[in-house]
């Protein structure tokens, strides 16, 4: 299970009669959770995993208004972000095997090239 978000600036530079440019920056963050269960006839041992992550950069959009109420538009975007993980695993029977810890960290670039049409409907 995780949780996205995204939260930013959008600035909008319209050019000709139904073209619009969109320009900003975005922060990015994921929030994920994950637990497995396995039950042996020696021992019951469950690990979970927390994994999350923070990061920032610009995106670039263009949208094509067809009336004033529709338009579709198309985004791409660059993100660096940090992310890191802990593990925890717990046997039942066996406490030696027991692990409480981080799993480290990670530094990414991450593009994301503009591979869905939106459609907007204004009210």
């Amino acid at each position: 299970n995780s949780i996205d978000y995204r939260v930013g600036y959008e600035y909008r530079h319209a050019f000709g009669k139904r073209w619009t440019l969109l320009t900003g920056a975005d922060v990015v963050g994921r929030q994920g959770f994950g637990s497995v269960k396995s039950n042996t006839s020696f021992d019951i041992v469950t690990t979970g995993t927390n994994t999350n992550s923070i990061g920032l950069g610009p995106f670039l959009g263009i949208q094509i208004n067809l009336s004033n109420k529709i338009a579709l538009f198309t985004e791409t975007a660059f993100y660096y972000s940090y992310a890191w993980s802990h593990r925890k695993v717990n046997s039942k029977n066996f406490s030696e095997l027991n692990i409480d810890r981080s799993n480290g960290t990670e530094y990414k670039g991450e593009f994301i090239l503009p591979t869905s049409i939106y459609f907007v409907f204004s009210f």
